[in-house]
């Protein structure tokens, strides 16, 4: 990540233009922290740490928003003094 702060995702409009809170998808996740998919789905499953949040919906794996800011700080380092 190259010591690059990563932007939050903008909100998506619904139909009626009324901002909502989306699950994001697999693709979604791994273009927002700039990494694979097959690396979100292993992090998801619990396979590797740290362990990405995600909500299983049968056979669909979507991610909230506010989980994965969350994810990026809590996997932020400090700057070595």
């Amino acid at each position: 990540m190259n010591g690059e702060k990563l932007r939050p995702l903008p909100m998506k409009a619904d139909y009626v233009g009324v901002m909502t809170n989306q699950l994001l998808s697999t693709e979604d996740v791994a273009k927002w922290l700039q990494v694979s998919k097959a690396w979100v789905t292993s992090h998801a499953n619990g396979n590797r740490r740290p362990s990405l949040p995600s909500v299983k919906l049968g056979k669909c794996v979507r991610f909230r928003r506010e989980d994965i800011e969350r994810f990026i700080q809590q996997c932020e380092r400090e700057a070595a003094a």
